[in-house]
C-alpha cells in the first residue's frame, strides 16, 4: 500500500487533510472552514498533490467530506473543476470518481457543487 504524501493544510480559517481508505484505492479528504483567497495557494497545492496521488496510484474514488466547509469563493471552487479536468485527461485506468459529500444544512453547497457537476468532465458525483 503506497505511503500517503499529501500534506495537510492548516490555517486559522481553513483545514484540509487526507487519508487513505481501508482498501487502499480510495482517498478521503476532509475540508473545514473557509476556502478563500487567503488560503488559495495552499489549497491549490493540496489539490495538486491529490492529483499527483491519483495519477501515480490507481485511486478508484476521491471522497470530499464538506460537512464543515462553510465557505468557498469562486477561485477556490474553480480548483475543483481544474482537478476534474486533470483527472478526466488521465488514461482510463487511472481515472477516478470525485465524490462530494455535502452538508444538507448549507444550501449554497448544493447549488455550487451541483453546478460544478454539470460542467464537469463526467467524474464528479454530488451527494
Amino acid at each position: 500500500m503506497p505511503t500517503l504524501s499529501i500534506a495537510e493544510v492548516k490555517t486559522d480559517s481553513f483545514r484540509a487533510d487526507a487519508r487513505k481508505g481501508s482498501s487502499g484505492d480510495d482517498l478521503f479528504l476532509v475540508l473545514h472552514g473557509s476556502a478563500d483567497k487567503v488560503v488559495f495557494k495552499k489549497f491549490e497545492g493540496f489539490l495538486s498533490e491529490v492529483h499527483d496521488y491519483v495519477r501515480t496510484y490507481r485511486t478508484r474514488e476521491v471522497v470530499f467530506d464538506l460537512q464543515d466547509l462553510f465557505f468557498v469563493d469562486s477561485s477556490s471552487l474553480s480548483l475543483f473543476l481544474r482537478l476534474d479536468n486533470l483527472v478526466a485527461k488521465l488514461k482510463p485506468e487511472y481515472r477516478c470518481v470525485l465524490r462530494f459529500r455535502l452538508n444538507p444544512r448549507l444550501s449554497w453547497q448544493k447549488k455550487s457543487f451541483s453546478a460544478l457537476s454539470k460542467t464537469s468532465m463526467g467524474t464528479i458525483t454530488v451527494e
